[in-house]
């Protein structure tokens, strides 16, 4: 027997006093959302994040152009009465706020085409210098990279060696 996409859902939450946490798949970004997966008809599920589906569980479709927020800043909570609907742009408000803009930069970053020690080593190469068309060619990088390195517009947390 099928079980009703409500109660798939709600059997993969652990409630608790507090948050009530997704605990089945997560997204693969960094972990910090729940996903679940919504058949429609005969088609196979397509991949939602959770906090969204029990928000439209529970209070219905979310209107065009808004996000669902957490006031518990938990992104596996999927509990309703810790969940309302903002702007992209008020979620990114409240997000800076409450200190929780956590900036990726140097190599951790997915564009990434160099690491600390190359950076470092590029400043002091340049400072002997080499140019930045001979250091491009060097790291395989754009020779303008090489110049925001250089003037500290890149990778400003690096120092030189």
């Amino acid at each position: 027997m099928n079980q009703s996409l409500p109660d798939r859902f709600w059997a993969k939450v652990e409630r608790t006093k507090g948050c009530w946490l997704w605990k089945a798949s997560r997204t693969s970004a960094q972990k910090r959302y729940g996903q679940f997966a919504v058949a429609t008809g005969r088609r196979p599920g397509k991949c939602r994040v959770a906090h969204r589906v029990a928000w439209e569980l529970t209070y219905g479709p979310i209107p065009a152009g808004m996000v669902v927020c957490h006031s518990c800043d938990n992104g596996l909570c999927v509990r309703p009465d810790h969940l309302f609907l903002g702007t992209p742009r008020a979620n990114n408000q409240d997000m800076m706020a409450k200190g929780r803009h956590r900036p990726v930069r140097g190599a951790s970053h997915p564009g990434a085409k160099l690491t600390e020690a190359a950076v470092a080593e590029i400043r002091r190469r340049a400072a002997q210098g080499e140019s930045q068309g001979q250091l491009a060619r060097a790291y395989a990088v754009a020779p303008s990279l090489v110049g925001r390195v250089i003037n500290g517009q890149s990778w400003p947390h690096v120092a030189a060696e």
